[in-house]
């Protein structure tokens, strides 16, 4: 199992950038563009997923698992512990 610093690691060495991606801001979230779909192999037929655009044009999506078998969703806790689901909100790629 990797470490949330081995993770961090990794994403660094890919982006050849030593902060990437703290310190960047999410601008928007929406349904995973075909073109993307298309790059992964995905099925266009799965849930189509969800990109999250950051603020310096940077594009990051979920996978449903660590070999990118598909899309995937974000799931997570709010600051007062409820559950959190982010999906969007239209479920056809464009």
């Amino acid at each position: 199992m990797i470490s949330n610093n081995e993770a961090l690691t990794i994403g660094r060495k890919i982006s050849d950038n030593e902060e990437w991606p703290v310190g960047r801001k999410i601008v928007e979230i929406r349904v995973l563009r075909k073109s993307i779909i298309e790059q992964e192999c995905w099925r266009e037929d799965w849930y189509p997923g969800l990109e999250i655009v950051l603020d310096d044009g940077s594009v990051l999506y979920p996978s449903a698992d660590s070999e990118g078998n598909g899309p995937g969703a974000l799931f997570g806790i709010d600051n007062y512990e409820r559950s959190i689901t982010i999906y969007p909100q239209s479920l056809e790629a464009k």
